[in-house]
């Protein structure tokens, strides 16, 4: 089963969000809860947690792009 990343409401307003850093390479296995990546807003940076367990699959966006809220960002595709 494929779960996404999903860039969820941080309660910025109209800040601009980046994607500051991945924390896990492509192909990595993972636990629900890891932290997968990094985000950031003006001086507030905000981790994101793996939706399930299972492998790191797909990375759709990419370091020092500006991403909304509702984007998907990655898949972690579990055996389930």
């Amino acid at each position: 089963m494929r779960h996404n990343l999903v860039v969820p409401d941080l309660g910025l307003g109209s800040r601009h969000v980046t994607l500051s850093l991945w924390l896990v390479e492509l192909g990595a296995e993972v636990t629900e809860g890891d932290r997968l990546v990094e985000l950031s807003a003006d001086s507030v940076t905000v981790d994101l947690p793996a939706p399930a367990s299972g492998r790191f699959v797909e990375s759709l966006a990419v370091e020092d792009e500006e991403i909304a809220v509702g984007q998907v960002l990655g898949v972690v595709e579990s055996d389930d």
